[in-house]
């Protein structure tokens, strides 16, 4: 239909979740705007979506997004390629009102061989900690802490450690 919905957390092979609230709309009958992908589909359903009120709603989730992410797209590895730099464009606030510092992690951090986790440039849509609970189901990464501390991380392993006759289990965060 070309009708674009901007998402970040939605895949075909997960279920749908909500998380990143981009993919808001606009439900006859509704009075706030809802997050197409976990709204069913129902019989004479009228969805609309580009008011004002969902507008507004994608503008305020784009600035919440940008509060600490670094914003160096031009030396960015994902330049050209990245949802959020298009989102930002078509659907974002101009500016920020937010003044105070940026939070800085280490960088990056290696899960594997192969991946290097870098969560400054993470938006916290919980994407990948989903596919590896509900795909790979090795719950490698996990979300951490809540709220404004809530980070991607490594999960913590199970270890054995005998210290008397009845083994005990403890968790062991991994480091890097």
């Amino acid at each position: 239909m070309g009708i674009e919905i901007p998402i970040y957390c939605y895949h075909p092979k997960m279920p749908p979740l909500g998380a990143c609230r981009m993919c808001f709309v606009e439900l006859r009958r509704c009075q706030a705007a809802q997050t197409a992908c976990t709204t069913p589909v129902s019989e004479g359903m009228i969805v609309h979506t580009k008011t004002e009120k969902v507008l507004k709603a994608r503008r305020g989730t784009l600035e919440f997004l940008l509060i600490n992410h670094p914003l160096d797209c031009p030396i960015c590895d994902k330049g050209g390629e990245c949802d959020l730099q298009d989102f930002t464009l078509r659907h974002g606030p101009g500016g920020t009102r937010y003044t105070v510092p940026k939070r800085h992690y280490q960088k990056p951090i290696p899960v594997s061989e192969n991946i290097l986790l870098d969560r400054e440039r993470c938006i916290l849509c919980q994407r990948c900690t989903r596919f590896s609970s509900e795909i790979s189901m090795d719950n490698g990464l996990v979300m951490i802490n809540r709220g404004f501390r809530m980070e991607v991380g490594t999960a913590p392993i199970m270890l054995s450690i005998r210290s008397s006759p009845a083994t005990r289990l403890r968790f062991v965060q991994w480091e890097h």
